[in-house]
């Protein structure tokens, strides 16, 4: 766990040009110090804004959801957003253990409001691990993300779960991602409509961008029904893969019914399902260029997590032979 400082203000106390400050001067000990940007983020998952208070709501709390997966996974954030208000800011400070929040004042040098951040998260780094200071880190790497994708039924988090249980044997730790959290973060459990859905997934992508940014591997546990959601994250991540699930729909409706029933307790058949509650969806669509198909009705569950982990290896290996390319090209 790490730590989130919201810097706002208005942009006459040259509150962005504190953050680029700040970020640049704790970066010097920390490579991994994420910047969130208010306006970024709302062009990534907000691409045709309709400028109601629902979607400025639901944009708001998406900069919260992201500002609390980074911190989660150990990777510091400066949030860089103006608010009307300290709502949204009490949001973040609720869900996020370490949060503390600075308003960039008018007439104040940027300079002395970036000493007052850098003092800020030396306290709030000495809260979650006191000690010595810390050694320099290197470069992160960048990281690798995992869309598996299929229908309710198809087996998603089983294997999800399974791969992220096989990669912490072998001394990978990868982040797990599931729909079903961001979407309880962003709108609740009641019905949405599907612009709503649409900016949960770009949320859940961009989401993953920043963790591999940080050199963090991530498995995304997500239906994305829509072909265009996947291929959000695949135009935002370098190294990506889309994993399709394929099975039978009757077969899906059956486990579901069973998820329904309590029927599932104690098996572990080709890919059990372990929803909490059953999941329909009609109109799925399915990839048109996935980078592994799975036959989850056919195949046994420890079949596809090794074709999961050899897909894992082939990403591993795209990444460092463009991260030597771009070491090749630097002057």
């Amino acid at each position: 766990m790490s730590w989130v400082i919201w810097i706002g203000g208005s942009p006459a106390a040259e509150r962005s040009a504190v953050v680029r400050a700040a970020a640049a001067e704790l970066q010097q000990l920390d490579e991994t110090i994420a910047v969130l940007e208010l306006d970024e983020i709302r062009k990534i998952i907000a691409p045709s804004p309709r400028g109601t208070e629902r979607e400025s709501y639901i944009v708001y709390r998406a900069l919260a959801y992201l500002a609390g997966i980074l911190s989660e996974h150990g990777v510091p954030v400066i949030i860089d957003a103006a608010t009307h208000g300290s709502g949204w800011r009490d949001l973040a400070r609720a869900a996020i253990p370490r949060f503390a929040e600075i308003e960039t004042e008018p007439g104040a040098t940027v300079a002395e409001a970036t000493a007052r951040v850098a003092r800020l998260a030396r306290e709030l780094t000495d809260i979650a691990a006191p000690g010595p200071e810390p050694p320099v880190k290197a470069p992160a790497v960048p990281g690798w993300a995992i869309w598996i994708t299929g229908r309710p039924g198809s087996g998603k988090s089983t294997l999800a779960r399974r791969v992220t249980d096989a990669l912490a044997a072998r001394g990978m730790h990868a982040s797990v991602l599931d729909h079903v959290g961001a979407r309880r973060f962003l709108v609740g459990n009641g019905a949405i409509v599907e612009a709503e859905e649409d900016i949960v997934h770009r949320a859940l992508a961009y989401a993953a961008k920043r963790l591999t940014e940080a050199g963090l591997p991530v498995i995304v546990d997500a239906t994305a029904p829509r072909r265009v959601w996947r291929e959000v994250a695949r135009t935002l991540i370098p190294s990506f893969a889309e994993v399709q699930l394929l099975c039978p729909v009757e077969v899906c409706l059956e486990r579901e019914r069973a998820v329904h029933w309590g029927l599932t307790a104690g098996r572990e058949g080709r890919c059990p399902v372990t929803a909490s509650a059953p999941n329909i969806v009609l109109g799925y669509e399915d990839s048109f260029r996935p980078d592994l198909m799975l036959r989850t009705d056919l195949h046994e569950v420890w079949d596809s997590v090794d074709q999961i982990l050899a897909l894992v290896q082939r990403l591993a290996r795209r990444r460092h032979r463009r991260r030597a390319s771009s070491e090749r090209r630097l002057p």
